[in-house]
C-alpha cells in the first residue's frame, strides 16, 4: 500500500469580488438661457380675395353677352298668346327660349372636355308658380344612358343641372304657368362657343 500518497488538495478559496465603485455624481451643466431667434416680420400678403373677386366679376361681365330683357320678352310672349294651338306652341317655345336664356347666364360648360362639339344635354325641369324648382332637374333616358358610359358627358350634364339650380327662381309669367310648369331644356355647348 502506498503510503506515500499525497494528501488531497485543499480547496482554494476564490478571492472575494471587490464591490463596484459607487458612481460619482456628475456635475449638472450650467443652464444658459438661449435667446429666442429674432424672426423677420413677414411682408404683407399680396393675396387679396376681394381684388381677385372683382377681377373675376369684371371678366365674367366682359365675356357674357348682354342679358336680354327677360320681362320684355315675357310680356311679348304673353301678348302673342292666342287660342289656336299653333300660337300656343309658339308661345311655349318662346317661354322655353326665355327660360333657357336666363339659365345660360348661369351655365359654365366644360369647354375643354373631349368631343364637346358632339354633346347635347336634354334636361327635364319642373317649376313652381313662382319660378322656383319643384324638384331637382333630371335627365331624359338617352342622357342617363350616355352619362353611365362617358365621364366627359357626365361632367357636361351635371353642369346643366347646376346652372338651373343656380339661376332659380326664373322670371316667367304666372298667367302662363300651365305652359311652363314642366320644361324640356336642351343645352348645346356649340351655341356657347359660337
Amino acid at each position: 500500500m502506498p503510503e506515500d500518497a499525497p494528501p488531497p488538495p485543499e480547496p482554494v478559496a476564490s478571492p472575494e469580488p471587490k464591490p463596484a465603485p459607487k458612481p460619482q455624481p456628475r456635475p449638472e451643466p450650467a443652464v444658459v438661457p438661449v435667446a429666442a431667434p429674432q424672426l423677420k416680420p413677414k411682408p404683407p400678403s399680396r393675396f387679396d380675395p376681394a381684388r381677385i373677386a372683382a377681377l373675376i366679376d369684371k371678366s365674367v361681365k366682359d365675356t357674357l353677352p348682354p342679358a336680354p330683357d327677360a320681362k320684355a320678352q315675357i310680356e311679348a310672349a304673353v301678348k302673342r298668346s292666342q287660342t289656336s294651338s299653333l300660337d300656343a306652341r309658339r308661345m311655349t317655345a318662346s317661354l322655353v327660349a326665355v327660360a333657357r336664356a336666363q339659365v345660360e347666364r348661369c351655365w359654365n360648360p366644360p369647354l375643354g372636355a373631349k368631343n364637346i362639339q358632339d354633346m347635347q344635354v336634354v334636361l327635364l325641369v319642373q317649376f313652381n308658380p313662382d319660378g322656383s324648382l319643384r324638384t331637382a332637374p333630371s335627365f331624359d333616358a338617352a342622357v342617363k344612358a350616355r352619362i353611365e358610359r362617358d365621364p366627359f358627358y357626365r361632367t357636361l350634364a351635371e353642369s346643366t343641372q347646376r346652372a338651373v339650380q343656380r339661376c332659380a327662381p326664373l322670371e316667367l309669367p304666372r298667367e302662363s304657368y300651365e305652359q311652363w310648369r314642366e320644361m324640356r331644356l336642351v343645352f348645346d355647348p356649340r351655341e356657347m362657343v359660337n
